[in-house]
């Protein structure tokens, strides 16, 4: 439906309604970096879904830029330090961050499209399996595991 729905969107005579799917883009993104709780919500709480919606919305996501700009964005977020006095209590950004970039790895509609940021999201689930905050290392084992599934296939 949103994929759909981003489609004509973007194929839409009017420029003003063409750059809908952008902005809706940026403030998902937005979102997705102040998502600061007191309740833990499991894996973004429905913004990884959103999010692949958008950018699947593009014809050839691979050359359009509402991808380039999600993964960028989230690459940016993830490599993110933790502040010294995080909170495992909370939802971190860096967090969300990953669980976004493992649910664009996991679709089958965009795996071509990501092959240009495999190394530095791949880079980012390393790292973060040595982060001393145990929602990391989840969200990183889980990208992890998604890149191993695309790069092996499902079953050995």
């Amino acid at each position: 439906g949103l994929t759909e729905y981003c489609t004509s969107l973007l194929h839409h005579p009017d420029p003003a309604v063409q750059e809908l799917p952008k902005r809706m883009l940026t403030q998902a993104l937005a979102l997705l970096q102040e998502l600061r709780s007191s309740s833990l919500t499991r894996r973004a709480a429905g913004l990884p879904m959103l999010i692949l919606g958008i950018v699947s919305g593009e014809e050839t996501p691979a050359s359009g830029p509402l991808l380039k700009q999600a993964v960028q964005a989230l690459l940016t977020l993830g490599n993110t330090p933790l502040l010294a006095d995080w909170d495992q209590t909370m939802d971190l950004p860096q967090v969300s961050a990953i669980h976004v970039l493992q649910r664009l790895v996991r679709s089958s509609c965009l795996g071509p499209a990501l092959l240009p940021f495999t190394t530095p999201a791949f880079c980012l689930a390393l790292r973060s399996l040595g982060s001393p905050c145990w929602a990391m290392r989840n969200a990183a084992i889980q990208l992890f595991s998604s890149f191993t599934a695309r790069i092996l296939g499902p079953t050995l």
